[in-house]
């Protein structure tokens, strides 16, 4: 039965976000992270999320996503400076970051990521 459950959740199409789609759906689509999610609780102020910041470009891209399926919170985007360090280089850092994401750029933007991070705690 087990099998058959799990068989059947992977013949459902994949819920994509679009441009516009608001939160309800963004929230109930298949590209929801748990940065992204942390970031839609946050700029919402609808719910409640554990605290989670984009490690790596997929991360990101899934937040950059949440602002077009849910443009109205991109004008908050600034709040998120006030979560943790992570976040304020996150947002410090959007615009670049977006543009090495936009181009493909996936080991850039990890490398960029991670120097940025690492000098979060001070370490050489």
């Amino acid at each position: 039965k087990a099998a058959n459950l799990v068989c059947e959740e992977f013949k459902k199409p994949l819920v994509k976000t679009s441009e516009g789609m608001g939160l309800a759906a963004w929230l109930a689509s298949d590209d929801v992270g748990a940065s992204s999610k942390y970031m839609a609780s946050v700029l919402s102020g609808q719910f409640s999320a554990p605290h989670h910041y984009p490690w790596d470009g997929a991360d990101l891209g899934r937040c950059i996503r949440l602002l077009e399926a849910v443009p109205e919170l991109a004008s908050q985007l600034h709040e998120m400076k006030a979560c943790s360090p992570q976040w304020s280089a996150v947002i410090d850092n959007w615009v670049k970051w977006k543009e090495l994401y936009d181009a493909g750029e996936d080991t850039k933007l990890y490398q960029e990521m991670k120097l940025t991070y690492k000098s979060l705690r001070g370490l050489p």
